[in-house]
């Protein structure tokens, strides 16, 4: 506003500069800041979630629940869209805690595996 009554080209560079700073600055709310919130506020929302499905576990073991049925609590508090099946956890679960399988479980996984054997071959 100081450069009102100057000269036309002093007015002109004055408005080029303010016109290259608002675009510059709503050129970074738009194109950096905003998207690096969002994807912030996405990364909080899922540790958020992440820590809800530990909640969820360790007050149902707290209340009495056996550790099995603590974790199928847990895994109906995940998301569904990334929910795992109960086949999938029951596997996931017997796989990281080493349980050995029952002797059905061993026996239908042995003919699973077994190939036949051709006659005359």
């Amino acid at each position: 506003m100081q450069a009102i009554g100057a000269s036309p080209e002093t007015v002109g560079q004055k408005v080029a500069a303010a016109l290259v700073g608002t675009f510059l600055g709503i050129l970074l709310c738009y194109g950096v800041v905003g998207p690096a919130a969002s994807r912030l506020d996405a990364l909080g929302e899922q540790q958020t979630q992440f820590l809800e499905v530990i909640r969820t576990a360790v007050v149902s073991f707290a209340r009495g629940a056996s550790p099995i049925l603590a974790m199928e609590y847990a895994r109906r508090s995940i998301p569904i869209e990334k929910r795992p099946s109960f086949p999938q956890m029951e596997a996931i679960i017997r796989r990281e805690a080493k349980i050995p399988q029952t002797p059905l479980q061993a026996h239908q996984e042995k003919n699973a595996n077994a190939s036949p054997v051709r006659a005359g071959a």
